[in-house]
C-alpha cells in the first residue's frame, strides 16, 4: 500500500495573474489526472454558476467534468484553490476554469468547526 500525505495549504491572497498552476482531479473517471495552466484572472464570478460562485480564481488549466472538488496547486505544491467549474460554449475543457480560493475554503471550514490550518 502507498502511504498518503496531506497536501500543504497555500495562501490564495498571494496568487497573481500569470502564476503557473496545476489542477488535480478525476475527469471522465480517469483518476489522478494532472493538468497545468496559468492564473488568468482573480476575483471573478462564474456567469454560468449562479450567485453562489463569486470571487473565484480563473485559470486556463484544463478543468473537465470530474475535476470539480480537486485541488488547484501553485508551483510549490500548495493548495491555492478548489476546482469549481468551467464556463464555455460546449461541455468540456473549451472555456475558462474557476477555483474557489483556499482562504475562502479554510474560513468556511473554520466556521463549521473544521480544521482551518494544517
Amino acid at each position: 500500500l502507498q502511504e498518503l500525505h496531506p497536501i500543504p495549504m497555500g495562501n490564495s491572497n498571494n496568487v497573481l495573474i500569470g502564476d503557473t498552476v496545476a489542477a488535480i482531479g478525476s475527469p471522465f473517471q480517469l483518476q489522478g489526472t494532472f493538468t497545468q495552466g496559468i492564473v488568468s484572472g482573480l476575483h471573478r464570478n462564474n456567469p454560468g454558476a449562479g450567485i453562489s460562485a463569486h470571487d473565484l480564481i480563473q485559470t486556463d488549466a484544463p478543468i473537465n467534468p470530474g475535476n470539480s472538488g480537486g485541488a488547484l496547486l501553485n508551483t510549490l505544491g500548495q493548495v491555492i484553490g478548489i476546482n469549481e467549474s468551467i464556463a464555455g460554449p460546449i461541455n468540456g475543457n473549451v472555456g475558462v476554469g474557476f477555483a474557489v480560493p483556499v482562504n475562502q475554503v479554510l474560513k468556511l471550514l473554520s466556521s463549521l468547526g473544521g480544521v482551518a490550518n494544517q
